[in-house]
């Protein structure tokens, strides 16, 4: 079993994409240190040296969700950047 992050996004309980009647408030990364460290998604984009995804489950339609996060700026040695998240079928689609 392989080691995550924690997101911590703060934009509150998310719909879930697929259903819309569940809250995504639990999401996790592997493109991050996979350290079970608590991550913004800025954080995330800067430590992953570009663009992240991050995934939550929703309880109610039983359907992974997965986000794109994407830096709006380039991610040189700040501690973190402004991002822009992008919800996304599975965590292999490409634009």
């Amino acid at each position: 079993m392989s080691m995550f992050d924690d997101i911590i996004y703060d934009e509150g309980p998310v719909p879930c994409y697929n259903c819309g009647e569940g809250q995504l408030n639990g999401f996790q990364s592997k493109d991050g240190p996979r350290a079970l460290r608590r991550l913004t998604p800025g954080q995330l984009v800067v430590l992953a040296e570009g663009p992240a995804t991050m995934y939550d489950f929703c309880d109610k339609c039983k359907t992974m969700n997965y986000y794109l996060v994407e830096p709006l700026v380039l991610p040189h040695e700040t501690p973190e950047v402004p991002v822009v998240v992008t919800p996304r079928r599975s965590k292999d689609e490409k634009n």
